[in-house]
């Protein structure tokens, strides 16, 4: 209601778009059509800069393109995960929708996460791309970085592993929604090896496909300054000690199924005796990490890299102060 009441509907009406909804994705997807139809007419009201919405309708973006409400470092986030679509560039909000925006209850603002996370997933579900964008586009203008990939790219990732595990959705929406993201990312990983702080080096062993939450955990470290090296899916990790120089700072693998692991125990061995090597995905273990001397990420990426930032890269024998609860 306090985002409805700061785009201009009276507290009646207001009242009745949150009633009439029976959850959160119900109003952002009325916010959808709103926006669309103030997009078709050019109903953009000229004294507060925010949409003329329809009485069947919900609430605009809550900030300004770049905007870190929550408080997090989303400045800049347009020319990132914005990059990838023209969706929304012409939608501006007033002052008192982002004011009214950080006045929201944080359950409130996960709840509005949670409905969000839906309805991309309604959209890369049927191939909507442009509409998959344009929820991206939104999340970006409310939230920080760190929050879209932590609490909706990450966690909508994993769903759609499960759901196509129990084959709700086929292998062909898995492929499209995951390049679609991959658009999205690759955005933020832009210049990502420049710069003058630490070394970053980030890869996927041989055999593993999926590198999304790698990329993730870059993204994160770049933004907090540090330079990437980003070798991807399908690496022969055993030629880093030979191919980069100077060393890194870190090295970070990533796998999803213990096998993956197994089979490159011994070039994590080797690396780990030249300087910090990182293991995390599903595939990871803090067996694993003891016995080669590695370093166990069991955390998300976003709250792993953010970890790092602050407290420095830990040495094996203190990993188990960074680990996640469970």
């Amino acid at each position: 209601m306090i985002q409805l009441l700061a785009t201009g509907l009276s507290p009646a009406e207001a009242a009745k778009v949150v009633l009439r909804a029976r959850d959160d994705e119900t109003v952002v997807l009325r916010m959808s059509a709103a926006q669309a139809q103030a997009r078709a007419s050019g109903g953009l009201g000229p004294a507060t800069g925010t949409f003329s919405v329809p009485t069947q309708a919900g609430m605009p973006s809550a900030a300004p393109p770049g905007a870190s409400p929550d408080g997090g470092p989303g400045a800049g986030l347009g020319a990132g995960l914005g990059a990838g679509s023209a969706a929304g560039q012409g939608s501006t909000t007033g002052p008192a929708v982002a004011s009214a925006w950080s006045a929201t209850p944080p359950a409130a603002r996960a709840s509005s996460l949670y409905g969000y996370r839906g309805l991309l997933a309604r959209s890369l579900d049927h191939f909507d791309e442009e509409g998959a964008h344009d929820v991206l586009d939104r999340l970006i203008a409310e939230f920080s970085l760190a929050t879209v990939l932590r609490d909706v790219v990450m966690p909508y990732l994993k769903e759609q592993g499960e759901r196509w595990q129990r084959g709700e959705i086929s292998l062909i929406q898995e492929h499209f929604a995951s390049q679609v993201l991959r658009g999205r990312l690759a955005g933020l990983a832009r210049g990502w090896a420049t710069g003058k702080g630490p070394c970053a080096v980030i890869a996927c062993p041989s055999h593993e496909l999926h590198d999304l939450g790698a990329m993730v955990f870059g993204i994160v470290l770049h933004r907090g300054g540090w330079r990437v090296i980003f070798l991807g899916a399908d690496t022969p990790v055993g030629q880093i000690y030979t191919e980069i120089e100077p060393r890194p700072a870190l090295i970070m693998i990533a796998a999803t199924h213990p096998t993956r692991f197994a089979a490159i125990r011994p070039d994590v061995e080797v690396l780990a005796q030249t300087g910090p090597v990182l293991v995390g995905g599903a595939g990871a273990t803090q067996r694993f990490a003891d016995a080669t001397g590695a370093i166990y990420l069991s955390g998300d990426p976003v709250t792993e890299a953010l970890r790092i930032l602050e407290h420095g890269v830990p040495a094996p024998a203190r990993a188990a102060e960074f680990r996640s609860e469970p």
